[in-house]
């Protein structure tokens, strides 16, 4: 799962960007620093995000007391988020 994920990213930010590019402007310090902009919001911004978790304290604080018709409803919004 990690090298399908790690894969990925290298080709949105590598490969992509290389097909787009004209060889001669590959190495310019300003496409340089665009990828770099990129893999480095990339290293926080999803890490963040999973660990505020805006989907599970959606469910568990608002569509849990609002759709819960009985117990087992209510805890089903309150399941902890499947990580791996």
């Amino acid at each position: 799962m990690y090298l399908k994920i790690a894969s990925a990213h290298w080709a949105n930010t590598a490969i992509i960007i290389f097909v787009i590019v004209p060889f001669v402007e590959t190495l310019t310090p300003d496409l340089l620093f665009q990828v770099y902009t990129v893999l480095l919001a990339d290293m926080f911004s999803y890490p963040v995000y999973r660990l505020l978790d805006p989907v599970g304290h959606f469910n568990r604080f608002v569509l849990g007391p609002l759709l819960g018709r009985n117990q087992a409803i209510v805890n089903s919004y309150f399941q902890a988020t499947e990580w791996r």
